[in-house]
């Protein structure tokens, strides 16, 4: 069995109606000439990955480690931006290897 390394863009918010989520969201990713991440395409919805309360304090490093738990790798630094409607989104980059069909 071969995997694919998928790389998805993640879209972070702690102060949802229904608590902190990541939601991931295929697209492409454009890197600059050294290979860096540069700029994103974003793509369809992926999943949403809630964050446990109980389990982690509500912060980006519980954020972190849902995505760890699930399995997505971040590559990136977490990226803020306020949206038009004046809420906070930290934006990064992750992979993860699925099966290949």
């Amino acid at each position: 069995m071969s995997t694919a390394r998928v790389e998805l863009l993640v879209i972070a918010r702690l102060d949802g109606p229904d608590g902190a989520a990541a939601d991931l969201y295929s697209g492409e990713l454009l890197a600059d000439d050294r290979g860096h991440t540069d700029a994103y395409t974003r793509g369809p919805w992926w999943e949403s990955l809630p964050v446990a309360e109980q389990d982690h304090p509500t912060d980006m490093a519980a954020i972190d480690c849902t995505l760890r738990t699930h399995g997505y790798t971040r590559t990136c630094d977490w990226h803020a931006h306020t949206t038009a409607s004046g809420v906070i989104r930290y934006f990064a980059t992750a992979t993860m290897e699925i099966e290949d069909l």
